[in-house]
C-alpha cells in the first residue's frame, strides 16, 4: 500500500532534498522524519508535459507518481522555455516516487548552471524532451514564413521600404496567445543587409496591428493615429479573429527620412508616421515580426 505525506509538508521537504543533493553530489536524497518510522528516499523522478494542466498532470496521476503542484513552464520568456519546451507546451509537472530502501535512491545528482559557465559544454546538443511544433507549414510567398514563440524572438527577412509598397500576409494568433498585444508588428529599422539583429541594424520604430507603437528616442520621432470603424465589435471579438486567422495588408509612404504605415484589421485603423532624425546612408527596411503569432503567405506589392 502506498504510504502518502501531507503535499505542502511533501513539497517543501522535496524541494530541500534536491536541493541538498545537488550540493552534496554523491548523497540521495533523503526526506528526513517524514515518516515515523523512518526516512523517505526519491526514487523516481519524472517530467510531464501537456497542452493544459490537466493533461500534464493526468499522465503522471496514472503512473503512481506524487505531483508537485506548480507549472515549472509558468514564468518561461522569449517563448521557449528552460526545459527546451516551445511556447506551445506551457504545462509542465513535476512528478516522484519514494521508498524507504536506501539501495533504490537516486544518487549523483549534477546541477548545470543555465546563467554561467555550463558543466555540460555541448548545451546545443543536448536532445529536447518535446518535438518542436510549427504552425507555418503552409505555402510561402514572396518571402519565407516567420512564426514568432514570443515577444519579438523571430523576424521575417528585412524588405527595403519604397514608396507605395504594400505587404500583405496571412497572421494567426499561436493557441498560448491570451492578450491583444499577441500579434504580428511591423519594424521599421535601418541596416547594411537588411538582417535584423546583426551590427549594423538599428531598430527605429514598430507598429503593433492592435494599435500600438514604440519609438526609438534617440534615432527617430513617431507619431500614431489610431480609430476603430464599425467593424470594430470589441477586443475578445478582435482576439478571436486572429486566433482564427486574419489576412492583413500594411501600405507604406515614403518621402525623405519619413516613413507612414498604415493598416487597417478587424475595425482597427492605424496608421504611424515616422521621421528618422537620420539613415546613416543605410537603406531603411520594413520586418514582419510580434509575439506568439504565425506569418504565413507574405507578399511583396510595389507601387510600379
Amino acid at each position: 500500500m502506498k504510504r502518502k505525506i501531507r503535499k505542502s509538508f511533501y513539497s517543501k521537504a522535496l524541494a530541500a532534498a534536491v536541493g541538498a543533493a545537488v550540493l552534496v553530489q554523491a548523497q540521495a536524497p533523503v526526506l528526513a522524519n517524514a515518516l515515523e518510522d523512518g526516512p523517505l528516499y526519491i526514487s523516481e523522478v519524472y517530467l510531464s508535459y501537456g497542452d493544459t494542466d490537466e493533461k500534464a498532470k493526468k499522465w503522471l496521476e496514472d503512473n503512481g507518481y506524487e505531483i508537485l503542484d506548480q507549472n515549472l513552464n509558468e514564468d518561461a520568456e522569449g517563448g521557449v522555455s528552460w526545459l527546451g519546451l516551445a511556447s506551445k507546451k506551457r504545462s509542465v509537472y513535476l512528478g516522484y516516487k519514494t521508498t524507504d530502501d536506501p539501495d533504490e535512491a537516486i544518487t549523483d545528482m549534477r546541477a548545470m548552471n543555465m546563467r554561467g559557465d555550463y558543466s555540460y559544454n555541448e548545451y546545443e546538443k543536448i536532445k529536447r524532451i518535446a518535438e518542436e511544433i510549427s504552425y507555418i507549414d503552409a505555402p510561402a510567398g514572396d518571402i519565407p514564413n516567420v512564426q514568432i514563440d514570443g515577444y519579438r524572438t523571430a523576424s521575417s527577412e528585412g524588405i527595403p521600404i519604397t514608396d507605395g509598397m504594400k505587404i500583405s500576409f496571412h497572421a494567426k494568433s499561436l493557441p498560448t496567445a491570451r492578450l491583444v498585444w499577441h500579434c504580428p508588428y511591423v519594424d521599421i529599422f535601418t541596416s547594411d543587409d537588411g538582417k535584423v539583429g546583426r551590427a549594423s541594424y538599428t531598430d527605429h520604430s514598430f507598429m503593433r496591428i492592435d494599435g500600438e507603437c514604440w519609438q526609438n528616442d534617440d534615432v527617430c520621432k513617431a507619431d500614431l493615429v489610431v480609430n476603430k470603424n464599425d467593424d470594430f465589435a470589441g477586443w475578445d471579438y478582435w482576439k478571436k479573429l486572429n486566433r482564427d486567422g486574419i489576412d492583413c495588408t500594411v501600405t507604406f509612404e515614403k518621402k525623405g527620412n519619413t516613413v507612414t504605415v498604415n493598416t487597417e484589421n478587424g475595425g482597427i485603423l492605424i496608421k504611424v508616421r515616422t521621421e528618422l532624425f537620420s539613415d546613416d546612408g543605410k537603406t531603411v527596411y520594413a520586418a514582419l515580426t510580434g509575439d506568439q503569432c504565425a506569418i504565413t503567405n507574405i507578399r511583396i506589392i510595389n507601387k510600379d
